[in-house]
Formats: C-alpha cells, sequence, structure tokens
C-alpha cells in the first residue's frame, strides 16, 4: 500500500461510483485507489463537465492506479465525472460529485473592540459638547 493510502484510500473498481465519505472539495487532495488496470499501464486523467486535464499516470504490477485527486479550484460545485483513458484508448468514467468551495473565514485577531468604541464615542460627544458651549460663550460677550 503507497504511503499516501495508510490513512485510507477509496478503492474503485472501473465504473463504479466515486463515493468517497464526502464529496470532494475544490483544492483538497483525496486518494484514491482505481483497480482493474494492466501492470504498469499509462493513463491519462481528465475530469469533466468542462474538460480538465489532471495529469498522467502510470499503474502500479498489480494493475492498481493510485490517483491523488484534487477538483481544481474554481471547479463548479456538481455531478462531475472522473475520466481515465486507457493505454489502447478506451475510457473509464467514474462519476463524482464535486462540493461548493469552502468560503474564506474572516481572520480573528482575538481583540475585543467594545471597550476602545465606547470611549472613542464618549470622547467625540465631550469634545462636540465642548465646542458648543465655547461658541455659546462667545456669542454672549458684549462687542466693544
Amino acid at each position: 500500500m503507497p504511503p499516501e493510502c495508510a490513512s485510507g484510500c477509496a478503492t474503485v473498481a472501473p465504473g463504479a461510483t466515486l463515493t468517497p465519505e464526502r464529496a470532494a472539495v475544490p483544492g483538497e487532495t483525496r486518494y484514491l485507489r482505481l483497480t482493474g488496470y494492466l501492470p504498469l499501464e499509462q493513463v491519462t486523467l481528465v475530469l469533466h463537465s468542462t474538460p480538465q486535464h489532471l495529469g498522467t499516470l502510470t499503474a502500479d504490477a498489480a494493475g492498481i492506479l493510485t490517483v491523488p485527486f484534487t477538483a481544481p479550484a474554481g471547479t463548479a460545485a456538481g455531478a462531475h465525472n472522473l475520466v481515465v483513458t486507457r493505454a489502447d484508448g478506451t475510457t473509464v468514467t467514474y462519476p463524482l460529485t464535486v462540493a461548493a468551495a469552502a468560503k474564506p473565514l474572516l481572520a480573528d485577531t482575538g481583540a475585543d473592540v467594545t471597550v476602545p468604541l465606547v470611549l472613542g464615542g464618549v470622547l467625540v460627544l465631550a469634545g462636540a459638547g465642548t465646542i458648543v458651549a465655547a461658541r455659546r460663550r462667545g456669542h454672549g460677550v458684549a462687542q466693544t
């Protein structure tokens, strides 16, 4: 078993539906073990709906392809097909689902800004009050 499959790979026979425990997320790598190929057979992988070339791989001596599958960034959420073109030109199609890309979260600085905002608001009001009082006092003085 390849080292990348130590924590588990989805093993799929030709023509079977890829059913990982959850849908693939763009940018996230999943390892798939595709069985039923010729020993050392070289294949090409293309993700369809909009064809996106994913690379060329070679099966191991037992005819197993270990595919590091990553849905490219920008891949639309929904049903797609992983199409494997074999050395003899035939294709094997594996239906799969791509989930919507995770939305980036805003950075959390950990700072609580409540006290500085309240204090700043109080200072602005105090400054405005001081200006109003100074203007009123200036109008009440007789000019000579």
